[in-house]
């Protein structure tokens, strides 16, 4: 979970001057409720970065964080 919200950090840090940035995050049923209480905190001091977040599983968020699809990919299997 902590290397979730790294990654958010590190692959936005710099970002909030853009116009704006779209990040899909994908993944673990477990860390969603997680993530939709964080998205918006996050937008808060991060206005110019839209965050979508969809309950997909850990494997689909791996997958697709692996092949492009996400910019994120959280799972709680390992």
């Amino acid at each position: 979970m902590l290397a979730s919200v790294l990654a958010l950090g590190a692959m936005t840090a710099g970002h909030a001057a853009m116009a704006e940035e779209r990040l899909l995050e994908t993944g673990s049923s477990l860390l969603y409720p997680l993530f939709n209480l964080w998205v918006p905190v996050y937008g808060k001091t991060h206005p110019g970065v839209q965050i979508t977040t969809e309950s997909t599983g850990s494997g689909t968020g791996i997958s697709e964080a692996a092949s492009g699809i996400a910019q994120i990919g959280a799972s709680d299997a390992y």
